[in-house]
């Protein structure tokens, strides 16, 4: 979770104190406060244009704002979600639970965290990389066009300007640019905070089943405190993914929805593109968002597994030479880990593998839609 601490803190959304200076803390609030305020401000004016355009015949641009407005919006609601009091308690939980396992006397759960670290410090660098490297290709690729004046001048972002474009050309495009890297940065952060806390989930599970396993290896003289301290442990992950699933549920819901729009939009761009950048752009956007989708329900369907798992862990301890007493507890056990640990979408369906399905299934339906005004 550190790695995901230290992007959310360079990226000003980190709501806890963080630096021992007051002075250099209320800086940097201030600082991610205005950036986040320009950047609502540009997601409300990529709001206004898809009303404006709703109102034209220019379908092309159209399909163009709704791809874009649909990925921003969804990304500036998931910042504002996860500054919120409950998220911020959902990480203190997680950066001290982390602590206490980095600290632990057991040096396998020690090297288990640190290969859990080292698979999210990975994630997270293959998700810098392949959000900004379009990113900037963007820009350069934009800034190249403008400077051009055989060429028509492009444009970043659809959006929403109070004033004439066309006069104050630099300005919009410097805002549009100044956007569409703040966009870029805030999906980062979004994408490895979700990962990371459902690897933390996954962790602690796989520790538990490691601990259960070594029942007779502990360093507890009494069976029946390290079955209990077992029981207290499986409680806290039933507790913190009930809490993690309250919090993100909606969320989950708008982002599949969102996705759906975002793949079927770009398809529809895929089959009407006239040159090969258009295509390249196309196919690049519906298989980085499919990608996404797969990558965030594998992580999900992953907590389930191992959730299950538990039970394997407990039917492995030698029960039958235990009291009746313990035997009873691993019973209990065994029957409440048999039902898995989920994160929904709203209040629908679990988030499992068998959803991608569903997603392309909508995406389908809304190609179909779109293909009528074209």
């Amino acid at each position: 979770m550190r790695y995901s601490k230290h992007l959310m803190v360079s990226c000003g959304v980190w709501r806890t104190p963080y630096f021992k200076n007051p002075i250099i803390q209320k800086l940097y609030f201030y600082c991610g406060f205005l950036v986040q305020i320009f950047y609502l401000t540009s997601c409300t004016g990529m709001l206004i244009e898809f009303f404006c355009l709703l109102k034209s015949s220019d379908t092309k641009k159209l399909t163009e704002n709704i791809r874009t407005t649909a990925s921003c919006v969804l990304v500036a609601v998931k910042i504002c979600i996860f500054q919120t009091g409950r998220f911020t308690r959902l990480f203190k939980k997680v950066v001290k639970d982390e602590r206490d396992v980095a600290r632990s006397n057991d040096r396998d759960i020690r090297t288990m965290h640190f290969g859990f670290a080292k698979y999210i410090y990975r994630f997270m660098a293959a998700i810098i990389g392949l959000g900004n490297t379009p990113c900037i290709f963007v820009v350069i690729w934009t800034i190249v066009l403008a400077t051009n004046p055989s060429a028509e001048r492009p444009v970043v972002i659809s959006t929403y300007y109070p004033f004439d474009e066309s006069k104050h050309y630099v300005a919009t495009l410097f805002l549009e640019m100044f956007c569409a890297i703040i966009a870029t940065e805030y999906f980062c952060v979004c994408q490895v905070l979700y990962i990371s806390i459902m690897v933390f989930v996954k962790m602690q599970l796989r520790i538990l089943q490691h601990q259960i396993r070594n029942f007779d290896n502990q360093t507890f003289n009494d069976d029946l405190l390290m079955i209990k301290k077992f029981i207290r442990s499986h409680q806290d992950i039933i507790r913190f993914v009930g809490e993690l699933n309250e919090a993100i549920k909606f969320m989950l819901l708008v982002e599949f929805l969102c996705s759906s729009i975002n793949i079927a939009s770009s398809i529809v761009h895929l089959s009407v593109a006239e040159n090969m950048d258009d295509i390249g752009y196309s196919a690049c956007c519906a298989g980085v968002l499919t990608t996404q989708l797969l990558v965030f329900v594998w992580h999900a369907n992953e907590i389930n597994i191992e959730s299950v798992n538990i039970s394997s862990a407990l039917y492995e301890v030698p029960w039958y030479e235990k009291s009746l007493e313990i035997q009873k507890m691993i019973s209990i056990m065994i029957l409440r880990s048999q039902r898995p640990l989920t994160l929904t979408i709203g209040p629908f369906k679990p988030l499992t593998n068998q959803i991608i399905t569903q997603v392309i299934n909508v995406a389908y339906s809304y190609v179909t839609i779109m293909t009528h005004f074209y």
